[in-house]
């Protein structure tokens, strides 16, 4: 053939190079990094295995981040689960998740109560906090 087609090549948008960018779409955008660390480990309640009573081999862990306000400022708190499992009976032990005041949601109770007084209490509009946000942070 003397024309024959280009073959097509895929371009890969820039949204999905940027690793921000996957993270924001791929649920929540990371919390920056500035915000102070606090770290909450949930161990399981058994030390061996509940169903033969094996050892428990150490094999990842669950991470998940709220956002608190501490007043004048913020802080993060991350709950870590570790996971255990079993190599005789392949059983995976996980502390259950701590309950949150919106499910999935980021936003931890002293933050939600602080974002309900000043507007139902102080009557200061949204508008308004979203302006004052960044001398919050």
């Amino acid at each position: 053939m003397l024309f024959a087609p280009k073959p097509r090549q895929r371009r890969v948008p820039a949204a999905s190079r940027d690793p921000q960018r996957q993270a924001f779409v791929a649920g929540w955008k990371p919390l920056p990094e500035h915000l102070k660390r606090e770290a909450v480990t949930h161990a399981p309640e058994h030390t061996c295995c509940p169903d033969c009573g094996g050892a428990l081999q150490h094999f990842g862990e669950d991470v998940s981040e709220q956002l608190e306000y501490v007043p004048d400022s913020f802080k993060v708190i991350r709950h870590v689960r570790p996971k255990f499992a079993c190599p005789a009976c392949e059983r995976v032990v996980e502390a259950p998740a701590p309950s949150r005041p919106i499910e999935r949601g980021l936003a931890g109770p002293a933050l939600l109560a602080h974002v309900l007084v000043s507007k139902f209490c102080d009557y200061v509009g949204f508008p308004v906090m979203w302006r004052s946000a960044p001398k919050w942070a």
